[in-house]
C-alpha cells in the first residue's frame, strides 16, 4: 500500500474560475462558487470555517474569509454563542446529576461506573470555559487556524485507517470471548497481579486486551479511533501497534507496582501511550500538524486526569500514567 505523506493535508486546493457576474458576496468550495447574500455569507463561514475563498465588493477578488473583517466577527459571535451553550447545559446537567445521585441512588453509586457521569460533565463544562476564553480573542490568527484544523480534520477522515480498525477489531473479539467466559476470562488473562508475581509475566500484555464490560470498550473504542487514525497518517506505517503495545506494557508495570495486589484490565494505558506519542511528535514536526494540535493533546490529558481522579478506586491511574510516559 503506497504511504501517504504526512504534510499532503497542508495542500489547499485550488479554486478554479472566477466569481458570477454581478453577484456582490459570495463564497468558492469544492469546485463550486456560489452567489449569496452578506448575511448567508456570514453564516456560512461561521458554521464552515473551512470555506476555501470568499468575495466582496470590498475585497480584490477571491479571499481566504479571514480577511473580511465581518467574517471574522460572524465567526467570533458564533463561537461565543456555541460555549455560552456548552457550559450552561453541562453546568445544568451536572448539578441535576449530583443533586440525583444524592437523593435518589444509595450510597454505592459512588463505588460503581455511574460515578463517572459527573466528571463527563465537569470536564464538559471546563472545555467550554477554555472554549469561551478562546472564543472572547478570535481574531484572524485565530479563524485562519480554526480553518487549518478543520481541513485537516477532513483530511484525516479520508485516509485508510486500517491499522486502527484492525485493533479496534481484535479488542472487539476479545470482548466477545469475555462476554462468554464470564469472569473466568479475566482470572486466566486478566492483569491479577498476584499471578504476574508469581511468574505470570504474559498478563501484563493479555490484561490490556480484556475489558470489564461494554461500557468499558465502548469508550475506549471511541478514544481509538480518535487517535489512532492521526498516527497512522502522520507516523511511520506500523508504528502504531508498535506504540501501543509498548505503551500497554508500560502501563501495565507502573500499575504492577503501584498496585501490587489488585486486578486490572483495559485498553487506556495502551491508547494512553498513543496520546503521549502524538503529543511528543507533534512538539518535535510542528510544521506537519495544525497549530493548536499540542494544546488540544494537553487538554486530552487533563480531562482523563479529571476522570481518574472523580473515579479513583474505579479508574487505574497508574496504568494511564504509564502508558503516557512510555508512549512518549
Amino acid at each position: 500500500m503506497e504511504e501517504v505523506p504526512g504534510d499532503a493535508w497542508q495542500r489547499e486546493p485550488g479554486v478554479h474560475g472566477d466569481p458570477p457576474a454581478g453577484a456582490e458576496y459570495g463564497y468558492c468550495d469544492a469546485g463550486l462558487c456560489v452567489p449569496c447574500s452578506r448575511d448567508e455569507l456570514a453564516e456560512r463561514c461561521a458554521a464552515v470555517p473551512a470555506t476555501l475563498r470568499v468575495w466582496t465588493p470590498d475585497t480584490p477578488g477571491l479571499v481566504p474569509p479571514e480577511e473580511v473583517p465581518f467574517l471574522v466577527e460572524a465567526f467570533r459571535a458564533r463561537r461565543l454563542r456555541s460555549a455560552r451553550r456548552t457550559i450552561l447545559g453541562s453546568a445544568l446537567a451536572l448539578a441535576a446529576s449530583l443533586a440525583a445521585f444524592a437523593t435518589l441512588l444509595p450510597p454505592w453509586w459512588t463505588r460503581s461506573i455511574l460515578v463517572l457521569v459527573p466528571g463527563f460533565l465537569a470536564v464538559m463544562l471546563l472545555a467550554g470555559v477554555f472554549d469561551l476564553r478562546q472564543a472572547g480573542r478570535a481574531d484572524p490568527e485565530v479563524f485562519a487556524h480554526a480553518r487549518t484544523a478543520l481541513r485537516h480534520a477532513a483530511w484525516v477522515e479520508r485516509q485508510p485507517r486500517t491499522l486502527t480498525l484492525s485493533l479496534l477489531g481484535l479488542l472487539v473479539a476479545v470482548m466477545v470471548v469475555r462476554g462468554l467466559g464470564g469472569d473466568a476470562a479475566v482470572r486466566a488473562a486478566g492483569l491479577v497481579k498476584p499471578a504476574v508475581w508469581e511468574g505470570e509475566a504474559w498478563r501484563l500484555l493479555t490484561g490490556p486486551l480484556l475489558h470489564a464490560n461494554f461500557t468499558h470498550i465502548w469508550m475506549n473504542g471511541a478514544a481509538l479511533l480518535g487517535v489512532g487514525p492521526l498516527i497512522e497518517v502522520h507516523a511511520r506505517r506500523g508504528a502504531l501497534p508498535l506504540v501501543f503495545l509498548g505503551s500497554a506494557l508500560g502501563g501495565s508495570l507502573l500499575s504492577l507496582a503501584v498496585s501490587p495486589e489488585t486486578t486490572s484490565v483495559g485498553a487506556s494505558g495502551g491508547i494512553m501511550g498513543m496520546v503521549g506519542f502524538l503529543g511528543v511528535f507533534a512538539l518535535r514536526d510542528r510544521t506537519r500538524l495544525p497549530p493548536g494540535f499540542v494544546g488540544g493533546i494537553g487538554v486530552s490529558i487533563a480531562a482523563t486526569a479529571v476522570l481518574g481522579i472523580v473515579g479513583i478506586g474505579l479508574i487505574d491511574n497508574a496504568a494511564h500514567l504509564g502508558g503516557l510516559l512510555a508512549g512518549a
